[in-house]
């Protein structure tokens, strides 16, 4: 059950009436279950895994908080870190850990008959692990106390509609809000209307259709295709990945508002950032913060000199791209990035810093410049991201620059999608729609938004496209 599909709709509407008839002191009870119900419609089997998790986790934390000595502390937080990277290993890199050992053997001449596991990923088990292990962290940092509830902690991390792709939501964004009665207002119903139909309308229409039509396509085997086409796929990609994960988000901020509760923003128009730094300020900000949070600063972060800096900025990034999947294209496209936050950063402390070229950040097109050369590069990197193996995404790099042959499919559905999306990029900051849309009223408003709901789960023939970040 996915948030583009009409059974989502049906499951919503009948959670949203239950939840706001039932008397308030059940409506945590009630979110617990029905998230439970929610997570087990993947696959009932991995009920256990969360609610192992969200137990360990709520012992740790109690006990790192009551423990008198530093050597207590640090076991509890151990058993929390053990438990959930172990689950992660078991589920996510046990196999991808044991057929790199064996590649690298059989290059080295040597057989093995390694063991795999045959298990299927947990749906976002990436994500609630890491939402899990930030709670256990903060409080052994002295940053939060413990919740005394086990039952508002398990709804904090098993709240279905940020469970399986995001965001990463803090314990202080989420529980509080938990402990105290949800309201619902005019605002917060427009908002969430908002919030779903937009995100519906960049899964259904942007995100699904490019991939069909191109993506897919193209990237299955791209030798097949001419350079033309092969630009449309990997600017089709880009479009894809930010329409389809941020339609998520928007689905699950409007889904969480109609309960009455506010989820933060994942994505604030990253394809506008000018530098690197820039962009993962803006893209999928949560797990950006978490990184930046939990282990660029544990590991020093701009602590102990440039070259320190540097390589932390790395590690953090290659353990990132990890994060997002078992595959070394994953683990290159991170310290790909890693090197370019490293290079920027150079360049702001260097050659950037000086006047002539302080000067010159300021034009226009200076900026216009920085924006298009980031946006590149980000366009590049997600080739490795969504190629199936080192040769594809090498083939098609290379034959975006040197020209090749091949069969021609630029479909016009596509080309108009990703011309519609850049122009929004470009002057989505100028073009302000709300003085004509906020005349109409609001019940007019949120009858519109529902039949455009309707209407789009029910027409959009690639509706059933998994959403990219179910993966991870």
């Amino acid at each position: 059950m996915i948030f583009s599909q009409i059974e989502y709709l049906f499951f919503f509407v009948t959670v949203f009436t239950l939840h706001w008839l039932l008397p308030r002191r059940l409506r945590v009870p009630f979110l617990f279950f029905t998230s439970l119900a929610f997570y087990g419609s993947w696959n009932a089997r991995y009920l256990l895994l969360i609610l192992g998790s969200t137990l360990i986790d709520f012992v740790a934390g109690d006990r790192i908080y009551k423990s008198k000595s530093d050597q207590a502390r640090n076991r509890w937080l151990l058993a929390s870190l053990i438990a959930n990277i172990g689950s992660l290993a078991v589920f996510k890199y046990f196999n991808f850990f044991i057929e790199s050992v064996a590649s690298l053997l059989s290059a080295l001449g040597l057989q093995a008959n390694l063991p795999t596991l045959n298990v299927l990923l947990p749906v976002g088990i990436s994500f609630y692990t890491f939402q899990s292990m930030s709670y256990t962290i903060d409080i052994w940092r002295r940053e939060r106390e413990p919740e005394e509830s086990l039952l508002l902690f398990a709804t904090y991390v098993s709240f279905f509609p940020q469970l399986v792709a995001g965001p990463i939501v803090r314990a202080g964004e989420l529980l509080g809000q938990l402990k105290s009665p949800p309201s619902l207002s005019v605002d917060k119903v427009k908002r969430a209307g908002k919030y779903f139909l937009w995100g519906l309308i960049k899964k259904n229409i942007f995100a699904d259709l490019v991939a069909v039509k191109c993506v897919d396509v193209v990237f299955s085997d791209p030798s097949r295709f001419d350079t033309p086409t092969l630009w449309l796929a990997a600017l089709g990609y880009s479009l894809q990945i930010y329409a389809d994960f941020s339609g998520y988000t928007d689905m699950a901020r409007g889904s969480a508002l109609l309960l009455g509760y506010e989820l933060p923003e994942n994505f604030r128009t990253p394809y506008r950032a000018r530098s690197i730094t820039a962009f993962w300020q803006r893209w999928h900000i949560s797990l950006s913060g978490w990184l930046r949070d939990y282990l660029y600063i544990a590991l020093g972060g701009n602590r102990g000199g440039r070259y320190k800096t540097y390589r932390n900025l790395m590690l953090t990034m290659l353990l990132g791209g990890l994060w997002h999947g078992a595959a070394w294209t994953f683990v290159v496209w991170g310290g790909a990035h890693g090197a370019a936050l490293a290079l920027h950063r150079a360049w702001r402390g260097g050659l950037g810093a000086r006047p002539a070229l302080r000067a010159l950040q300021g034009q226009a097109w200076y900026g216009a410049l920085a924006g298009l050369l980031t946006f590149l590069f980000v366009c590049l990197t997600f080739v490795l991201f969504r190629a199936t193996s080192f040769e594809a995404a090498a083939q098609l790099i290379v034959h975006l620059f040197i020209p090749q042959g091949g069969a021609r499919a630029i479909h016009v559905a596509p080309l108009l999608l990703i011309v519609i999306f850049a122009a929004g990029t470009l002057l989505g900051a100028r073009v302000d729609p709300r003085p004509l849309y906020d005349r109409v009223p609001w019940p007019l408003r949120a009858l519109g938004y529902a039949l455009a709901i309707l209407a789009l789960m029910i027409l959009t023939p690639t509706s059933q496209v998994p959403f990219i970040y179910f993966q991870f």
